[in-house]
């Protein structure tokens, strides 16, 4: 079974690497709605607060750039993906609803409630050492240990978090192969996450920079 996970805090991945992710810095993307309207706080005194304080915010976290190859008899097995690379954070108590592709290419993320997942740590609000991606149809099975509940995987619409609870993104790709064999391939630059807190609708973006290729169009290093 063809696999890309990478295990965060070891140096080299167990499994077959066919997703090379560029750097080691995540990608924090907060929702513009939750950003102090100002630099400058309310008068001393003052009843106001400012949104950021009133209103939880759901932050999104990966690790931005990265490119897969699609090899020989693999192909037909990478057209359906299950992208677990984001990590989300909740600030407070917050109801997810769903999930969104932002500025792709050959690249469609299913919007089938069913199919877009929330995987907790095994210890409530505890870091997630582990992502990745694999095929869509062995994911549960496919996502190795490290820290991850995946028995209490829940789906995203309708998903209640708590402050501080975490957990990672799984979402449901479909990955075009007469894209990836272009020069150009196939791409998601973002992914959106919408929720509501506090009455309120709001969304989250982080950006993660993703790419397919075909064997003859693939980046060499040098």
């Amino acid at each position: 079974m063809p696999t890309h996970l990478r295990p965060r805090l070891l140096a080299t991945p167990a499994v077959l690497a066919l997703l090379a992710v560029a750097g080691l810095a995540a990608c924090t993307a907060t929702d513009a709605s939750t950003a102090d309207p100002g630099s400058t706080g309310p008068a001393s005194g003052s009843a106001s607060a400012s949104l950021s304080a009133l209103t939880p915010s759901l932050r999104l976290s990966t690790d931005p750039g990265g490119q897969a190859c699609r090899i020989g008899a693999i192909t037909p097995s990478w057209t359906d993906l299950a992208f677990a690379e984001i990590d989300l954070k909740a600030d407070g108590d917050l109801m997810l609803e769903s999930v969104e592709a932002l500025g792709a290419r050959g690249v469609r993320l299913s919007t089938d409630p069913t199919e877009s997942f929330v995987v907790p740590p095994v210890n409530p609000g505890g870091r997630i050492v582990s992502s990745g991606t694999v095929t869509w149809a062995d994911w549960r099975s496919g996502l190795p240990g490290y820290g991850l509940d995946v028995e209490r995987a829940e789906e995203v619409q309708g998903k209640d978090l708590s402050a501080s609870d975490t957990g990672l993104l799984v979402v449901h790709l479909r990955v075009d192969p007469e894209v990836t064999d272009t020069p150009r391939g196939a791409e998601l630059r973002a992914v959106r996450v919408a929720y509501t807190s506090g009455g309120s609708d709001r969304t989250a973006v982080v950006t993660v920079d993703q790419h397919w290729y075909g064997p003859d169009d693939c980046p060499t290093d040098g």
